[in-house]
C-alpha cells in the first residue's frame, strides 16, 4: 500500500544516514559563507523547500530555478561556498554538471539522492542518501521514495541546524514568520 511504501521510506531514511554525517552536514552549511540549493523535476520541489528553510534560520543561501542560470551562480561559488545538489536518480546531467562546476572552483558539494551510488555521488563532498538501492537496482519510478525521502532528510538536517545555531536561528525564524503574518494581512 501507499502507507507502508511511505513509512518504509521514512524508516530508511533515518537508518541508512548516521549521525556523524548529519553533524558534518549541519557543519559545512552553517561555516558557509553561501549555500546554492539546486534541483530538476521532483528534487526542484525539494530544493525550493530547502532553501525556505534554510533562509529563515538566517542562512545566506540562494535558489535559483532555471538551471542554465545556476550553472552560472554555481561558477561563482568558491571554496567558502556549498552547492546543495538534489537528484532523485542521481544521474540528472543539469543537476551533476552544475556540481562539477562548483566543485571545480573549490566550493564543497552535498548531495542529496535517492541512492547510495550514481554520478551525483561520486561528485559530491558529502552524500545524503535515502535508499541502500544503487540506481542500477531500481526497476521503474514505482520504486523512488520521490520527495517524501528528501523532505525527511532536508528536515533532520534543518533542526540540527537550528540546534546548533540556538537563538540566532529561533530570532531569525521568528522575524520571518512575522513578516509572514503580515503578508496574510
Amino acid at each position: 500500500t501507499a502507507q507502508s511504501f511511505f513509512i518504509q521510506t521514512i524508516k530508511e531514511c533515518i537508518s541508512i544516514v548516521a549521525p556523524a554525517v548529519f553533524e558534518e552536514a549541519a557543519d559545512m552549511l552553517l561555516a558557509a559563507d553561501r549555500i546554492f540549493f539546486i534541483g530538476t523535476g521532483t528534487s526542484y520541489i525539494s530544493s525550493l523547500y530547502a532553501h525556505s528553510k534554510f533562509m529563515r534560520i538566517g542562512l545566506n543561501c540562494a535558489h535559483e530555478a532555471e538551471m542554465t542560470f545556476g550553472r552560472l551562480q554555481a561558477s561563482l561559488l568558491e571554496e567558502k561556498d556549498v552547492l546543495f545538489a538534489i537528484s532523485s536518480s542521481g544521474r540528472s546531467q543539469t543537476v551533476v554538471e552544475t556540481a562539477r562546476v562548483a566543485k571545480s572552483n573549490g566550493a564543497k558539494v552535498i548531495g542529496l539522492s535517492d541512492f547510495a551510488i550514481s554520478h551525483l555521488t561520486k561528485l559530491s563532498t558529502l552524500n545524503l542518501h535515502t535508499t541502500p538501492r544503487s540506481v542500477a537496482e531500481s526497476s521503474m519510478a514505482m520504486d523512488f521514495p520521490l520527495i517524501v525521502g528528501q523532505i525527511v532528510i532536508l528536515d533532520i538536517l534543518y533542526l540540527r541546524c537550528s540546534a546548533k545555531l540556538g537563538e540566532p536561528a529561533r530570532n531569525a525564524y521568528i522575524k520571518t514568520k512575522i513578516e509572514a503574518e503580515r503578508e496574510k494581512k
